[in-house]
């Protein structure tokens, strides 16, 4: 990049001498024509995102990754939990948390690294399960999405095994939050029964 940067500001020293000296053109002209012809050349292939609102360029900036759903799931978390209870979001979308002002159950956040599989990704996952145990979320948030997760065959499965076990004993679902751009991707709310 710094290479790149060299040569265009040498080239425009160069662009700029050539059109004083060919066309007599004041310095002080150029000091605005050059730099609104470069933002215009780099406007140009953005100016489709310029004319979206949020959730538009949301919607196409995340697709696949239920992103902007997060402001809806937020909205159930506040309504149905308490400042100091603590969520479990099953996933990679910390975003909720935040948005909700709550706390995670774990001090994993997002779970995608716990399934990369690594020499440590199962201790990862106990010590996770151990905190779950410990902190009982009143909410689970599980993002059913392959863009939070990242699962694949090698994955250790440990925390999803727990998962399962403990949505189909102890927790209710009370709301599903689908994806805007993809049917497959919903975040699934699961109460503490």
């Amino acid at each position: 990049m710094p290479f790149w940067a060299i040569i265009c500001a040498v080239s425009l020293d160069i662009l700029s001498k050539w059109i004083i000296n060919k066309y007599k053109i004041s310095l002080r002209i150029l000091d605005f024509v050059i730099p609104a012809i470069i933002l215009i050349f780099l406007i140009l292939p953005l100016a489709n995102w310029l004319i979206l609102n949020p959730e538009q360029f949301a919607i196409q900036k995340f697709s696949g990754n239920p992103f902007s759903e997060a402001f809806e799931a937020e909205a159930y978390v506040r309504s149905l939990t308490e400042p100091t209870d603590k969520v479990l979001v099953a996933g990679s979308e910390p975003e909720i948390l935040y948005y909700a002002k709550r706390q995670s159950a774990s001090r994993f956040v997002i779970f995608y690294p716990l399934m990369l599989p690594t020499p440590l990704a199962s201790g990862y996952q106990a010590e996770t399960i151990s905190e779950i145990k410990k902190n009982s979320p009143k909410l689970i948030i599980l993002v059913n999405s392959p863009y939070s997760w990242l699962l694949n065959k090698e994955s250790p499965t440990m925390i999803l095994d727990y998962l399962d076990t403990i949505i189909k004993t102890a927790y209710h679902l009370v709301k599903t939050v689908p994806s805007k751009f993809d049917s497959s991707a919903s975040y699934l709310i699961y109460q503490k029964i």
